[in-house]
């Protein structure tokens, strides 16, 4: 499903299945994840060495570009989703991420960020389109491998 504002030429295809796939190849095929720093307790709170850094530096890339705040909160869910795979093994393909797993953390991140808790400088279109966005995944189911 293309998704396109009133206001201006943006459109975006907001299939989940093919956002996911556009977003993990953005990512490393391989993260190292023998270093976790900073943990504290159980590891509720915990870092991967270098990983903060590597999201940061994807997002960036994402700064201004169409679909923006889809894009951010979808590498996020993907940054999450390895971080939980690093308490049990080391070295992570990313190909082999559940995209289900990833699907749940995006669709709470987009909807806390759309639920306007706080201010993200969202404009009215990039509601629309995280609207757009749930409405059409939201039963969606994943095609798993």
């Amino acid at each position: 499903m293309m998704v396109e504002s009133e206001n201006s030429n943006m459109s975006i295809d907001i299939d989940f299945n093919r956002l996911y796939t556009i977003a993990l190849s953005e990512w490393p095929q391989v993260i190292d994840a023998s270093v976790i720093v900073d943990v504290e307790g159980d590891y509720k709170t915990y870092s991967i060495k270098d990983l903060n850094w590597l999201l940061a530096e994807i997002d960036e890339r994402c700064l201004g570009i169409e679909g923006e705040v889809i894009w951010r909160d979808l590498h996020g869910a993907i940054c999450a989703s390895i971080r939980e795979a690093a308490k049990i093994v080391k070295i992570i393909e990313t190909k082999n991420l559940r995209e289900e797993f990833v699907k749940i953390i995006f669709d709470e991140k987009i909807r806390d960020s759309a639920s306007g808790k706080y201010d993200l400088g969202w404009n009215n279109e990039d509601y629309l389109l995280v609207k757009s966005y749930l409405s059409k995944n939201s039963n969606q189911k994943i095609d798993s491998q």
